[in-house]
């Protein structure tokens, strides 16, 4: 069974509204800096595989959730960046997210997903990403593309797939 604190479950999916948004500069790390949103749960999704479907009440306490963009590590900004860019921000400037930017990316409002986790005593959140089931008709409409994406990728070298994982 997961571990839980007082109010949500580990491991268990949310959907919640995020209620501010800040842009910050690790005071200890010149290359680091951090999107913070502070979200409200909504309610528990039942089925983590459908977050579609049926959820249930849960406590409505605001918790943050921090995404550090380290200028210093390419890995901390790919990753860093495919959550900013489901945000919505369509170029390379994480720092559209600061709510006076004048070009500012305002999610306030949003409605996401997050998932809880714990360590030990400590409980944060972390905005999910959680898959929707694809309907057959779009399915077999992508389907020649993704088989010939497929197939591209199986005829390419190795070093080259291993150069393209890299990136």
């Amino acid at each position: 069974m997961s571990q839980t604190n007082d109010l949500y479950e580990a491991g268990a999916t949310y959907k919640a509204c995020i209620t501010d948004q800040m842009f910050a500069k690790e005071a200890d790390n010149k290359s680091g800096f951090r999107v913070i949103l502070t979200v409200r749960p909504l309610s528990r999704v039942k089925d983590r595989k459908d977050t579609t479907g049926a959820t249930e009440e849960c406590p409505h306490d605001e918790c943050e959730v921090s995404i550090r963009i380290d200028t210093g590590d390419d890995a901390s900004m790919v990753r860093a960046g495919k959550d900013l860019q489901r945000l919505g921000l369509d170029d390379d400037d994480p720092r559209r997210f600061h709510p006076e930017h004048p070009q500012a990316l305002l999610v306030v409002g949003k409605e996401v997903h997050v998932k809880f986790n714990a360590v030990g005593a400590y409980t944060y959140c972390n905005l999910a990403w959680p898959l929707a089931k694809a309907d057959i008709a779009s399915l077999l409409q992508d389907g020649d593309d993704i088989k010939k994406k497929m197939a591209a990728a199986r005829a390419m070298p190795k070093h080259k797939r291993d150069a393209a994982k890299s990136k």
